[in-house]
């Protein structure tokens, strides 16, 4: 196996860890839902394919989606700005996780 190949199948190998051990949620600049794993529609009480097209603010609670602080949330992201906090979420059942 040549170096680049190794690598590929190294980059694979931990893309298939990451998606195994991750909730991994991916939203467009419309804030709909692109891509969604298994982890993180189980842990929503959804499937992948129902989440796909959802909004991201289906997934909050009113008081987070109509205050300041959520419009200062998404201007920040598409500013190319981190998040790294928690953010409440509402499952498919209207449950706080």
């Amino acid at each position: 196996m040549d170096k680049g190949t190794a690598s590929a199948v190294n980059n694979d190998l931990l893309v298939m860890a990451l998606e195994q051990n991750l909730a991994i949620i991916r939203f467009d600049l419309n804030r709909r839902v692109v891509y969604v794993n298994r982890s993180f529609a189980g842990a929503m009480g959804y499937t992948e394919q129902q989440m796909i097209g959802m909004q991201h603010r289906q997934f909050c609670f009113p008081e987070f989606a109509n205050s300041p602080a959520y419009d200062k949330f998404w201007r920040d992201l598409l500013a190319g700005r981190s998040y790294q906090d928690k953010i409440e979420r509402m499952d498919a059942r209207g449950e706080r996780i």
